[in-house]
């Protein structure tokens, strides 16, 4: 299911203890105004999509490099449309949780069209509403400005599996983007060392 635009990871619900196979897919976007893109007319959502279909209805994360600039465009039906961060929350769920940017940058084709696909392929987009990330983090710093566009998105059935997201320090002379390290609870059986 693997291919130049989208790697998949399996994590195996006997050895994670999960109730059914969970998948982990890593993607990069180019560009919506690449030379790549409008060479090659690729259309980044619809390969995702096709990927995730593929995989059927099964917990799933993506991670990657989306050149989306949303903002703060709601990826939930069901959202308020205000900053609920504030609020005793009963059940701190990223569902009922608006999500927050400090991207100031206007919103891009991929910005738009990232919350249309989260809704319809029933994922949030943790970014700005998980421990260690709720301002909603720049994670990539270029000469012209600073910018949201790495992601993380998970699907309803693995929400209470993300214990934290957090944008590392810039490097410079590592990349213009950030490290975003998420961080997942599952429990992991390890084999037994053998005994003489």
């Amino acid at each position: 299911l693997s291919n130049h635009e989208v790697v998949v990871v399996r994590l195996h619900a006997t050895f994670f203890h999960l109730t059914q196979d969970m998948y982990i897919l890593y993607t990069y976007f180019p560009p919506e105004n690449s030379t790549y893109t409008q060479r090659t007319g690729v259309d980044p959502f619809a390969i995702l999509g096709d990927r995730m279909d593929k995989l059927g209805r099964v917990p799933i994360m993506v991670m990657g490099d989306l050149n989306a600039r949303s903002k703060r465009i709601p990826d939930n039906p069901h959202s308020t449309g205000t900053n609920q961060l504030g609020l005793e929350i009963e059940d701190d769920c990223p569902d009922v949780i608006d999500r927050e940017s400090l991207d100031d940058k206007s919103i891009n084709d991929y910005g738009r069209q990232l919350p249309i696909f989260c809704q319809d392929k029933d994922l949030r987009i943790m970014n700005g509403r998980t421990r260690g990330d709720s301002w909603g983090a720049l994670t990539c710093h270029r000469p012209r400005g600073s910018s949201l566009i790495d992601y993380v998105l998970a699907s309803h059935d693995t929400l209470s599996l993300v214990e934290s997201l957090v944008v590392e320090n810039f490097r410079s002379l590592v990349s213009d983007h950030c490290r975003v390290t998420t961080t997942i609870t599952v429990n992991a059986t390890y084999p037994s060392a053998p005994t003489r």
